[in-house]
């Protein structure tokens, strides 16, 4: 039997909301000369983002994760990658966590694409030695050859999402989070991005990829987690969940 190379176990995340006045109002209110007592306050009440979940991913698995907006998808991605702590609750990992996520996070505008190249590629684990073997292979599967001495504020979304993908997806091993990105280019690119993504699975690898493009996910993923109102509400067949989102 597979052991799986992730394992979330009991991940919960909350944040504090406060229902008093805003900061605006109060600040009005102390220039007018009325000051708060302590029970004049309104409290302070914990808001779940994600609410105790637990799941595995196995060698071989492109795990789809789907919820509306505010469901905690990003939260969660976060916190797998350890850019986010939870509350309660751990993960466990076998592999290298490669996160492709904020396609900006690990650039600088002022620096030509050449220069965050290796930005990029060491925030994502690649050794300098391991950035200059793929480096070819990397650019040319980005379509920006042509673009890299340029600094890379005047790139475009697109481009950045781009850059970010073809460093992430060239990883030899791990598993892939991948947040909403793969979108990013012409259907050469996407088509490009989905089949690494298979390679990688295909050689004990996994994914875990976030999109609201069903198609996309049906298309792409053998499974496929549904986060709802805090709580993962499905772990299992796409073709079944699909029809809950039709």
């Amino acid at each position: 039997m597979l052991s799986p190379l992730l394992k979330a176990i009991n991940i919960s995340k909350s944040f504090q909301s406060n229902t008093s006045s805003s900061l605006i109002y109060e600040k009005m209110e102390q220039i007018l000369g009325r000051v708060y007592s302590a029970k004049e306050k309104a409290p302070r009440s914990n808001t779940n983002l994600i609410d105790r979940i637990n799941f595995e991913i196995f060698p071989g698995d492109i795990v789809g994760l789907l919820g509306r907006n505010g469901m905690g998808k990003s939260t969660l991605c976060r916190i797998l990658v350890g850019a986010l702590k939870p509350d309660t609750g751990e993960i466990q990992c076998n592999e290298s966590i490669i996160p492709i996520l904020d396609t900006a996070l690990n650039t600088n505008g002022e620096l030509t694409g050449y220069q965050n190249f290796f930005a990029e590629g060491t925030a994502l684990g690649w050794s300098r030695q391991m950035l200059l073997r793929e480096k070819e292979n990397i650019i040319k599967a980005s379509g920006l050859t042509h673009h890299l001495a340029k600094p890379f504020k005047f790139y475009s979304s697109g481009m950045i999402a781009r850059f970010s993908l073809s460093i992430g997806l060239h990883h030899p091993r791990g598993v892939f989070v991948v947040d909403e990105t793969l979108g990013a280019g012409d259907q050469i690119f996407r088509e490009f991005c989905e089949s690494q993504l298979r390679k990688k699975a295909e050689s004990g690898s996994a994914a875990l990829v976030v999109s609201h493009n069903l198609l996309l996910i049906k298309r792409l993923c053998n499974r496929v987690l549904i986060l709802e109102n805090s709580k993962l509400k499905w772990d299992g067949s796409c073709r079944e969940a699909y029809r809950d989102w039709e």
